[in-house]
Order: C-alpha cells, then structure tokens, then sequence
C-alpha cells in the first residue's frame, strides 16, 4: 500500500510541475513580446531627447560663448539679463524635450548659464568638470546619456548633453537637458504594462532609472538596485526569446520574501536594462482550481478498479479539457482585444489614408516639419510651386525658401504669435528654386501632442502671384477709367474754352500785326508787341494742344531739349509780375533728350512753377523757386524737381493734391496739378512731391529718354 501512496504523490508532483511549466511557457509565448514594445518606446523618447538638443546645439547661436567675461561666481553663470537669444532657445528646448532644466558648460566645465535662472542661482556648485557625463562627451566628442544622478532641485533625474567644437576641433562648450526620471516611469505604468505586475529600469551601475511602482523616485532610489531587486537571485535558467530579431533574455528569480517571479530582461540603446516581472504563484492560481482538479482525478484514478478505468480517464479527460479550455478562453478574450487594436488600427490607418490623399492632392503647398524646424515631408503641390523635388528638401529648414524680403524683426513676430496662439497666418514673399520671388499666402499651425508639447509645425501655403497680377490689371484698369472720366469733363472745357477763346486770340493776334506794321520806328515797342503776338500764338497753340490731349488723340512727341525748355520758361517769367521771385536753375546742357510734347511739358514746369510762387506768398523766407534735371541712367528716365520755399504740403494733403477739383485756395479750381498728372503719366512718366529740406516743398516727375530720336537728331546735326 506504502509504495502505491508514493507513487500517486510523484504522479501527482510530475503532473503538477508539467502543467506549471506547460501554463508557463505558453504564457510567456503570448506576451513576452510586449518587453520589445516598451523598450523600443522608452528608446525612443531618449533618442527624441538627445536629437533635440543635438539640433539646437548646431544652430550658429551656441557656436560660441560671447560673455565669458561677465560670468559671476555668485550667481553660477552670468547675469539673467545677458544673451537673451540663447536662453530664448533653452526655453524652447526645455518645453519641446520636456526637460525640467536646460544649461551650458564651459569647455572647462563651468556653468555659463542654466534656464531657468532661478535653478542656476540656486546651484550648489559651479563647476561641473568631475561629471562622468562631461568627460565621456569630451573623450567620444559625441552626445551622452548620463546614468542616474540627483538633479539640483533633489530629484532623481538624469542628463542628455552635447559637446560643441571649433574648426580647429577645440571644445567651446556643452549643452545639456535635466530629465527627471518620474518622466520615464510614466512611459511603464501599470496600464502601458498590463498583464505584467511590475516594470523597472537601471542602468549600467545597476541604479533604478523608471518603475511602474511609483512616480515619484526617491534619491535613494539611486542607490545600485532597490531592495526587491537587490535581493533577487536566478533560480532556474531559461531559454532567450528572440522577438523581432532582438534577444531577450527570461529566466525565474526569487526575492527576499520567497516570492518567485517569472523575470523578462532587455538590454536598452542607452546601455540600461529594461526588467518586466509577473509574480509566477499568482499566474497559476489562475487556473490551480483546475490543475488541482486535474491532480487528484489522476492519483484517484490508480486506486480505482480496472473496471472503472475506462470511465475515470474520461473524466480525467474532460477535467483536462476544462483546465484546457479555461486558458483557451484567457487566450481568446486576449485575441479579441487584438482583434479590436487590430480593428481600431485598421480604422486608423483608413482614417490615414484618407489624411495621406488629402495632402497628395490638394493645390495648396504643404510642408510638415519636426518641432525644431526640420522638413519632414511635403506634398506635390509645393513641389509645382517652388520647384524643389520632395528629396532635396527633407531635412532641410524652410529658411531655405527665404527670399530676403522680410527681417528679422518680422520671423521674431510671427514666431511669437505662433506660439502664443497656435497658428500663424500672413503674406510671405519666397524664392524658388529657380531664382524667380513670388508671394504667397502662409498659414503655420503647431501641431501638439496629448501633453501639450508642440512636436510638428504644419505650413499651408498658396502662390497668390496670379491673383496679384489680376489685382494690378484691375489697378490699371481702374486708373484708365477714372482718367478717362477726369478727361471726358476736361475734354468738354476745353472744348468750350476753345470756342470761346480762339476769337479773341484771333484779334488779338490781327491787332498785333497791325502794331507791328505801325511801329517801325519804336524798335522797344515793337519788340513788346511782338512778344504779345507770340504769347497769342502759343496761347492758340496750348488751347488747341489741351483739347487735342483731352480728347485723346494721337501723341506726337519729338526729341526735347530740356535745357531750352527751362529757359524759355524762366524768361518768359522775367516779364511777368512776379520779377520779385529768383530762378535757381541747375539744368545740364548735356542732359540727353526727352521723348515729348513740348508744350504739354511747358505747361507742366509753368504749373509748378506759379504754384511754388503762390505757395511763397506771405513767407519770410527767400522767394526762390529751383528747377533741376537729372539723367537716372538705371532706369533711363529724366527728373525734373521744381522746389519752393513756402509752407511745404502736409503729408494728409499730400495724398489728395492730384485729385480733380482738390484745392487749398478759395479762388483756385483744383485742376493744375491733376492735368500735369494727366500729361506725366500718357508720357510714361511719374509725377509726386514730397517735403523740401530746409523747408518748402519739392514736386517731382519723370520723362522716357529720347535714345532712338536723339540719335537721329544728332545724326542730322553732324550732316
């Protein structure tokens, strides 16, 4: 009897040990590969880190450190008010890596500057040389990831840093981030982990870096191992699960109090090992209820007879199946909650697609870039637009679109409203890659994540050329019509004033004639009267020429002298009223020719002119009027300037004085100035006034050069 009991108890421990191992083993099958997920994902958050500051710390503003000078030992780096542009990008890079501190060293070490300056003015120390961290970047002149330490504000943390060199491969300084390591724990907590009870991570010191168990890390906690981990010890040697090519290693480990646990460790990029722990006792009273059942229907079975054999091994059977089917179903309800991410990925990847043939196709440019800045994909319409293929940009900043136009001062503000509001929306002028500036309309959006950090810029932008150019024929068009309407008026006076004035002209004309006739022995008279004929002449002459120019007839401009021109204009005013007024004329004999009407432009300079006299009238100043003429040979025009020393023109006047019927004189019609407008531009010319230095004012236009008439009539003058 003795030897049939001992051996339904070794049945009953072989039983036993199998269906641990048995449940063991499939369970490790089902989920050892979520050790890869997590370990790749705490990888990735510190690869975003030290990328982060890699980029800043190649940005031209820490190429150097300016204010070594000034650095105070009191205060553990410089005062706050100095080099405010770098602490403007450690603002930035504290934010978007979610460092709780960001500073520079020294290439000897020393604190240059931390941010905030609150952390740096409570520093305990300045110099920071004896970091393992910083003499690792000095010696690899590479980025570091520093084992665990405590921060200055007490709290376990961690360091990303980069060394930043000279031409000459000399050390200028090093940039580094604080990373608090409760930041880390949040990446394995007790959802992010489930069904494994707990999660740790050390580094190569064996040092705790993250656990599931708590947030808030102690400093103690930096001492090599905690207690549960410290007094672990391998029981039993497992096999290495390969999961995506990637080893990690699974054996059973026993702490202080007995507990076994079924141990998944992962070696990090970092150096650091990433432990996943399932209590093993608690796995199995899972299904112990069953494997009990199970037990003792085999060791009951050898004590049966034979008869009843047949039947107790069908319930044994059945009992197995059960305990089969129970981790079935444990098995199923995890399939079904694949099933669902594996639905919920699917929508989203449909949900993507649709994202992804929205930016193929729309018209406007697209570009996405990463939070510092770099381009990290774009659409086909900023290709058509800007002419850049998608792989010449990928990497690059969007700076390389700059055309120039705008300053510093402009990107300062839109940065600062970006990140104020989220979103930033305006007239950009750019380049292409061609060469060719073309305005576009721009709209920056900042794209955050569930923390609020910004990690994408989104850039929508449309080449708004076209409808420039039809805004400008609409401007020209517009202009046409409204001189158009300003000349149908002028056109109808000078009609009348033609009809009207040509008789008396006429008589005039015919009187003077007979003075001339009757005079011939007053030399002085008849060179007066014959003055009067001509002023009739030429007063016919204008008449007919304005109404001709109203009408819009066809333009018969020649070769003028500009010099001739203004001299004849100043001495027809020598007989004038106004002998008082004193002409300072600066007009080149060798100035080229104009293409022009000369008595249209005559009519121009005496408009100028007896509105400066009018404007000096009453002014203690000296009653002068300058004309000058200047050949601009970058755009082939002549400027004439008819300046004055009265009371110059007001900016608010200045905008309406070549409007029709704009006047600041009660007996004046408002006409003079926009008839020269008129004749200035049907000649190609511009005309405008501004504010004389000294006082007075300054009225300026232009005319084309004459080069292929002027040639002629220099031709003709050598024959």
């Amino acid at each position: 009897m003795v030897p049939a009991l001992l051996s339904l108890l070794l049945l009953a421990i072989v039983l036993r040990d199998s269906l641990h191992h048995w449940v063991v083993e499939h369970w490790t099958r089902d989920h050892v590969a979520l050790v890869s997920v997590l370990r790749d994902r705490i990888d990735d958050d510190i690869l975003q880190a030290r990328r982060l500051i890699e980029r800043v710390a190649a940005t031209q503003e820490f190429s150097s450190l300016p204010e070594l000078e000034r650095i105070d030992p009191v205060l553990k780096g410089i005062p706050e008010e100095l080099e405010r542009d770098k602490r403007e990008f450690l603002e930035f890079l504290r934010t978007q890596g979610r460092f709780s501190v960001v500073f520079v060293l020294t290439p000897e070490g020393g604190h240059y500057m931390s941010h905030p300056f609150s952390v740096q003015r409570a520093l305990m120390r300045y110099s920071l040389a004896d970091r393992p961290y910083f003499q690792q970047a000095l010696r690899t002149r590479q980025s570091v990831v520093s084992g665990g330490l405590v921060g200055a504000d007490g709290r376990p943390a961690i360091v990303v840093g980069v060394p930043v060199f000279d031409a000459a491969g000399k050390p200028r300084l090093f940039l580094g981030g604080v990373l608090h390591l409760e930041t880390l724990s949040s990446r394995i907590d007790a959802a992010s982990i489930a069904p494994y009870d707990r999660a740790i991570v050390v580094d190569e010191q064996g040092r705790l870096i993250a656990d599931s168990a708590t947030r808030s890390l102690s400093a103690a906690a930096l001492e090599p191992l905690d207690a549960t981990i410290r007094l672990m010890r391998e029981d039993a040697q497992g096999g290495a699960g390969d999961v995506s090519g990637e080893e990690v290693r699974q054996f059973v480990a026993t702490d202080q109090f007995g507990v076994a646990w079924l141990t998944y460790e992962a070696r990090m990029a970092t150096g650091w090992k990433l432990i996943l722990l399932r209590e093993r006792d608690r796995l199995l009273q899972e299904i112990s209820s069953e494997i009990l059942g199970a037990t003792a229907l085999a060791a009951g079975s050898v004590m049966l007879p034979s008869l009843l054999g047949l039947f107790l091994a069908l319930r044994f059977s059945r009992r197995w199946q059960r305990a089969d089917a129970k981790l079935r179903v444990a098995n199923s309800r995890l399939e079904e909650r694949v099933a669902q991410r594996t639905e919920a990925l699917a929508q989203s990847e449909a949900r993507l697609r649709l994202t992804a043939s929205v930016f193929s196709y729309a018209r406007e440019g697209i570009l996405l870039t990463d939070a510092v800045g770099d381009i990290i994909d774009v659409n086909d319409s900023f290709t058509r637009i800007t002419g850049y293929a998608r792989h010449e940009v990928l990497g690059r900043n969007p700076r390389l679109l700059s055309s120039g136009r705008q300053t510093r001062e402009f990107y300062t503000g839109m940065w600062a409203l970006l990140l104020a509001q989220g979103y930033w929306s305006g007239e950009v002028w750019n380049r292409r890659k061609g060469g060719q500036e073309y305005a576009e309309l721009l709209t920056i959006s900042a794209i955050r994540g569930a923390d609020g950090v910004v990690t994408n810029y989104l850039g929508l932008f449309t080449d708004i050329m076209p409808l420039m150019q039809q805004q400008h024929q609409l401007q020209i068009q517009g202009e046409h019509l409204a001189h158009r309407g300003r000349l149908l008026i002028l056109g109808e006076m000078a009609s009348i004033m033609a009809h009207e004035i040509n008789q008396p002209l006429a008589a005039i004309t015919s009187y003077a004639d007979l003075c001339v006739q009757e005079l011939d022995e007053l030399p002085r008279v008849q060179n007066l009267v014959s003055r009067i004929q001509q002023q009739a002449l030429r007063a016919g002459d204008i008449v007919w020429r304005m109404h001709g120019f109203a009408r819009r007839s066809r333009n018969t401009y020649s070769p003028l002298r500009i010099d001739q021109v203004v001299a004849g204009i100043v001495s027809w005013f020598a007989y004038d009223e106004h002998r008082d007024v004193r002409f300072d004329v600066a007009v080149p004999s060798d100035l080229p020719h104009a293409l022009a009407d000369s008595v249209q432009i005559e009519q121009v300079l005496i408009n100028l002119i007896r509105n400066g006299i009018q404007a000096m009238e009453g002014s203690e100043n000296s009653r002068t009027i300058t004309i000058e003429a200047q050949y601009l040979a970058d755009s082939g025009e002549i400027v004439l300037r008819v300046g004055d020393r009265g009371c110059g023109v007001p900016g608010q006047v200045a905008m309406d004085v070549f409007k029709p019927f704009f006047t600041t004189r009660d007996t004046g019609l408002g006409l003079g100035l926009s008839i020269c407008q008129s004749i200035v531009t049907a000649h190609g010319g511009r005309l405008w006034c501004g504010l004389r230095p000294g006082g007075g004012s300054v009225f300026s236009f232009t005319l084309p050069r004459a080069e292929r008439a002027e040639r002629e009539v220099e031709s003709a003058d050598e024959a």
